[in-house]
């Protein structure tokens, strides 16, 4: 999910340094801010328990 995420984060510097979910959670604020529903998009292609898919 962090490769997805960060593929659709354009510019280099705005990406997340690293897997602290503080980083995380504002590398999602500022996809989700440029492109509304970024992560109902991201997180809907995974399919498993917990998230609908079983």
């Amino acid at each position: 999910m962090l490769t997805q995420l960060g593929a659709e984060v354009p510019p280099p510097r705005e990406r997340a340094p690293s897997d602290d979910p503080q980083a995380l959670a504002r590398m999602a604020t500022r996809d989700e801010m440029r492109q509304p529903g970024t992560m109902e998009r991201t997180l809907g292609r995974r399919g498993g328990v917990g998230m609908g898919g079983i």
